[in-house]
């Protein structure tokens, strides 16, 4: 399907780079609410030399998303994560919901700690498929200021499942790291670097039983220059420009992005 020019299918860890973000965590008895919207241009593949080809027509992915977090414990709180995919008609001419993620996350006050979560099995059939499955995302996180500077990121793993025909993604690695100058109280610039790759294949079954490896080899890299503004002691406001720079068997694109988030 043409769609996935953008879906970035191959990756186990773009279903859902716009919901889930790199920040730490919520105070306790908090409760943040994040209003986000990416709107992505496909300017083509990267095939298995990591050459890039150029897209046909003009594919664009309108993609909102709202993510709400609570502070069960100082360092530790729950977080639930929704986006909605459109994509126009030289995109695939499809919508829908993603799968929802549920995530756990713990920063300790040194600003290390870790984040588990899943991908929720459910979702718009034109999105997550006929038979969607659940994901498992667990790794590292970053959240540390020294002075003016402020350190984000994290390195997730993806685990993929079966699903009812034995069919199988492939793990991922989502490695992401924020390097932010605080050039003010209120106004922080920074240079985000992603590296998103496969780990191993995935598996396939036809229609006699047989399995099957699949999935190639796929990477991908981006950059994403972008600044955060703090509005008052309640809300912020974020925008970046992610651009891939190089990769293997997926998707070229540049976009905007911008988050709106606010803590009660």
């Amino acid at each position: 399907m043409k769609k996935t020019l953008l879906a970035a299918a191959v990756l186990a860890l773009t279903s859902g780079a716009f919901a889930y973000d790199e920040y730490g965590t919520v105070a306790k008895g908090k409760t943040e609410v994040d209003v986000m919207y990416a709107h992505t241009l496909g300017m083509g593949t990267y095939d298995a030399d990591a050459k890039k080809q150029d897209a046909e027509g003009s594919p664009v992915t309108y993609n909102p998303s709202l993510q709400v977090k609570y502070g069960v414990l100082d360092g530790l709180d729950v977080e639930l994560s929704a986006n909605y995919l459109i994509y126009n008609k030289d995109a695939g001419d499809a919508s829908g919901l993603n799968k929802p993620q549920l995530d756990v996350k713990y920063v300790h006050a040194l600003g290390f700690g870790g984040l588990i979560g899943v991908d929720l099995p459910f979702g718009g059939k034109d999105i997550v498929g006929k038979n969607p499955v659940a994901a498992l995302r667990v790794g590292p996180v970053l959240a540390k200021t020294i002075d003016k500077m402020v350190f984000n990121g994290w390195a997730l793993v993806a685990v993929n499942f079966e699903d009812k025909d034995k069919n199988k993604a492939a793990n991922g690695l989502d490695v992401y790291f924020k390097p932010q100058y605080n050039v003010t109280d209120k106004i922080g610039p920074y240079l985000g670097v992603d590296y998103q790759t496969n780990l191993g294949k995935g598996q396939k079954v036809d229609e006699d039983g047989n399995t099957y490896k699949h999935d190639p080899k796929s990477y991908l890299l981006t950059v994403k220059p972008g600044i955060n503004y703090i509005l008052d002691g309640t809300y912020s406001a974020e925008l970046n420009v992610p651009v891939t720079v190089i990769g293997q068997n997926n998707t070229a694109t540049a976009g905007v992005y911008v988050g709106f988030y606010g803590v009660f």
